[in-house]
């Protein structure tokens, strides 16, 4: 995402947990600004929107694209503190930058994607707190969109793409004999696409969505 944003002469400030990660990308694109932080912490919140404020005078956009599937388990052995902990990235992340952000995004007709998943929709056993924290990840989208009208909000789900999510699902459902194994053994093998067009499709909604997109939810295709 970034670095389409990059192709179109956008300034970008890059908020990650990974310092090391963050700072080699920044070294690769010299118009990406690293903030490291936290999007389940406020004040890291608070300080990626004051550095972007600082630095560049205003804010055009934000893209949440923070997000955790683990642990992959089934509702029977669920842990509810688990659960807590994806929606403080996957909701209640997106909800304080948001927040933050808003202010700023009014002064600009701004607009906010949130990165969503078709596993809303697209249910697969063992991912319930993934998939429940983006249908709440919707709804906050469709909130925005109706409380804010003068901001754009979409929700874009890319899809199964390679990214380091996929290492994490392989890892927590290849050795288990239960009905999560199952489905993953059963699933047809496929080659996953590159995440470079979802990418490009988030980044232009960012840059030239136009309102008729307004609180959808959208495929990124």
């Amino acid at each position: 995402v970034v670095r389409h944003l990059m192709q179109h002469d956008c300034s970008v400030v890059m908020f990650a947990r990974d310092r090391v990660r963050l700072e080699n990308l920044a070294n690769n694109l010299w118009r990406g600004v690293p903030v490291v932080g936290d999007i389940t912490v406020l004040a890291d919140c608070e300080h990626v929107v004051e550095q972007t404020i600082q630095r560049f005078g205003k804010l055009d956009a934000i893209v949440n694209c923070a997000g955790v599937i683990d642990p992959i388990e089934t509702i029977e052995k669920a842990n509810a503190e688990a659960w807590a902990s994806v929606y403080d990235t996957n909701v209640l992340g997106a909800l304080r930058l948001s927040q933050i952000a808003l202010p700023h995004l009014f002064k600009q007709t701004g607009k906010i994607v949130n990165v969503t998943s078709k596993a809303v929709s697209a249910l697969k056993p063992g991912f319930g707190a993934y998939s429940a924290s983006k249908a709440a990840l919707n709804h906050l989208t469709q909130m925005l969109a109706l409380e804010n009208p003068q901001v754009l909000s979409v929700a874009i789900a890319p899809g199964a793409i390679r990214t380091d999510m996929q290492q994490v699902i392989a890892d927590q459902t290849g050795d288990r004999d239960d009905v999560i194994a199952q489905f993953f053994r059963n699933r047809p093998q496929r080659i996953l696409p590159l995440p470079d067009d979802p990418a490009k499709a988030i980044a232009t909604v960012a840059m030239y969505g136009d309102f008729n997109l307004q609180g959808k939810v959208l495929m990124w295709n």
